[in-house]
């Protein structure tokens, strides 16, 4: 296998690669790793491939950022800047507590994909009523997927598939 870009000869003639995995959502910057000891660019290039082909789970200070947390941060934001009535981030924050956070709540952002979507919104037309379980009417559940209310990483994914 040839030399492929991220993957460098050592001075002592064996091989090793960086690669750029995650940007941390605090300070803006991404981690670098380097592994050192491939006797064959072939060698260097097949970790460092296995290594991109893992699954990154979005994290922030180390954790596994969940739905809950941006959702909650992007209401705080918006109450902060005044971006939304008082009405509205008070109905967003309902929607939040009473149909998000106990079913996809927990969920970690880098597992919600547009099945995921489609499951949590059969659910809540199944039975996901606070007060008796009964099913919820079709107005709520788009309520309840509304872009602003599930923002950033998963916006595009509310668009995917109707209960």
């Amino acid at each position: 296998m040839p030399k492929t870009q991220g993957d460098y000869r050592d001075q002592k003639g064996g091989w090793y690669f960086k690669a750029r995995t995650t940007k941390d959502p605090d300070t803006g910057k991404w981690k670098q790793i380097t592994h050192r000891g491939f006797k064959a660019a072939s060698d260097a290039a097949r970790a460092r491939q296995k290594l991109l082909d893992q699954p990154t789970p979005l994290t922030t200070s180390g954790t596994i950022l969940t739905v809950t947390e941006p959702v909650s941060d992007f209401l705080d934001q918006c109450e902060e800047t005044q971006r939304l009535s008082i009405k509205t981030l008070f109905d967003y924050r309902h929607y939040l507590s009473d149909y998000i956070t106990p079913w996809i709540g927990s969920t970690p952002i880098s597992d919600l994909d547009p099945q995921a979507i489609v499951a949590w919104q059969r659910q809540l037309a199944k039975s996901g009523g606070t007060k008796n379980g009964s099913p919820l009417a079709p107005n709520t559940i788009r309520l309840a997927r509304a872009p602003d209310i599930i923002p950033h990483q998963s916006k595009g994914l509310c668009r995917f598939g109707r209960a």
